[in-house]
């Protein structure tokens, strides 16, 4: 296994960019989710994304894939674009309770077969949001079309001068590497199967499944 390739060192990598973005303003982080999102949002990288997908799965079909991806990335853009998640975030006057939004830190994101492409580009902008980091682990029959999803939202990020380390992914991925990931994160976010999810509850991290 290369040594970039570790758990470890795609971590240390991660948390050098965290730390990196952990102080960036409302408008800076907004300008990063902007960024990613347009990414694996725009129709001639949507069109890369969704013919390597169904060719390295066998599962769904372009056309699908293609609308699927515009709702979904569009969707999570809507919804977070303008919303607040750095400072103060909530102030209760009766209560005298003041909320103030900090990053998590770095965040494992397990990804499904079913929706290699989409489901990294959508979780990315939630997780980056927050101003975390996100390491991906793809499911084994879908790490090429996940991996290509991460290198356009890495070149997103390379656009607007954010560490490019925001988002990675384990390009070879197996058990063991996730298992090891999902121990070492600070959070993990588990999309698929109830024994993803299940696996995701039982790693000892807090997770959202």
């Amino acid at each position: 296994m290369p040594e970039n390739e570790t758990i470890d060192a795609l971590l240390k990598r991660a948390k050098a960019a965290q730390q990196a973005v952990a102080d960036y303003s409302q408008k800076q982080i907004d300008k990063v989710i902007a960024a990613i999102g347009w990414e694996v949002y725009n129709d001639d990288n949507i069109q890369q994304l969704a013919e390597l997908a169904v060719s390295e799965t066998g599962m769904g079909n372009v056309e699908d894939k293609k609308k699927k991806h515009k709702n979904k990335i569009l969707g999570v853009l809507d919804d977070t674009l303008g919303k607040q998640s750095v400072g103060l975030i909530e102030h209760d006057v009766k209560k005298k309770i003041r909320k103030y939004a900090k990053p998590v830190g770095v965040v494992g994101a397990l990804t499904p077969v079913t929706n290699p492409t989409a489901t990294p580009g959508s979780n990315a902008v939630a997780i980056l949001k927050g101003r975390n980091a996100v390491i991906f682990a793809p499911h084994p029959r879908a790490k090429k079309a996940s991996k290509l999803a991460v290198v356009m939202m890495r070149e997103g990020l390379r656009k607007v001068g954010a560490p490019e380390d925001l988002v990675q992914i384990v390009e070879e991925p197996s058990i063991e590497k996730t298992n090891e990931l999902m121990q070492k994160v600070d959070l993990v976010m588990a999309t698929g199967g109830g024994a993803m999810v299940k696996a995701a509850y039982s790693s000892g991290t807090p997770a959202y499944g």
